[in-house]
């Protein structure tokens, strides 16, 4: 009896989900040896097209503090963005443009002697609420990526001296880091009156300053309780 072949067609169906980008289910037919499609489930957020990106309201946050050049809002984004937050910078001037077009964002060309002139980017009223509503909306929790501690995880597989070299370069690479975020605080502490205020745009330095400091600390401390308990490891082996 001949074998009659049927091609399915992905079928695509929407999930509820909380608010915010919808979950679409793909279902795609596998063929591992059946007569019958296996259904192979895969699922993935979909953005609305209008939508502002992450990038976007980053954008945003930098001008609300003050107006910037396309220049200038890129260097902003590695200082003090990036201690947080990593951004494709070479999507900064079309999300710029999106956000102008939408109305939250407008620009003035400032003209330069011996240079080209420059767009002056500024918020408007329109995005200050924008940013206002999306600051308070929760956050989507993000799946951990951290090598050093799924390393951690297998390292009693380790030679012991190597294992120690390795948590005392991580707890170098981050006390130096702690060392910058604590000497930018006290430039800020010196620099802005009261801080903590937190209706004033100083108090977002503030805050993410203290994150950072509080984070590192960890860190270090963590570091060092690995190194110890590998020295511990091999002065009990020597004593044996």
């Amino acid at each position: 009896m001949s074998h009659l072949k049927i091609s399915f067609p992905p079928i695509i169906s929407i999930v509820p989900s909380p608010p915010g980008p919808a979950t679409v289910l793909l279902a795609f037919p596998m063929r591992r040896g059946y007569s019958i499609p296996i259904l192979k489930y895969s699922y993935c957020r979909v953005e609305k097209e209008d939508a502002i990106t992450t990038l976007g309201y980053a954008l945003l946050a930098l001008l609300a503090h003050h107006a910037s050049s396309g220049y200038d809002l890129a260097r902003r984004l590695k200082r003090p963005i990036g201690f947080f937050w990593s951004a494709h910078q070479s999507h900064i001037y079309s999300e710029l443009t999106r956000l102008e077009d939408e109305g939250l964002i407008a620009h003035q060309v400032i003209e330069q002697s011996n240079r080209p002139a420059k767009k002056l980017f500024q918020v408007t009223d329109a995005g200050l609420a924008t940013l206002r509503q999306w600051v308070t909306t929760p956050v989507a929790p993000v799946p951990p990526h951290n090598e050093l501690v799924l390393k951690a995880y297998a390292i009693w597989v380790a030679d012991p001296p190597a294992a120690i070299e390795l948590f005392r370069q991580q707890q170098a690479a981050h006390t130096a880091r702690l060392a910058e975020y604590e000497q930018m605080l006290a430039s800020l502490q010196r620099e802005e009156d009261a801080v903590w205020v937190v209706n004033r745009p100083a108090f977002g330095n503030y805050a993410t300053l203290h994150a950072g400091i509080e984070h590192e600390r960890a860190v270090v401390a963590w570091c060092e309780w690995m190194v110890a308990q590998f020295e511990r490891h091999q002065s009990s082996r020597h004593q044996s």
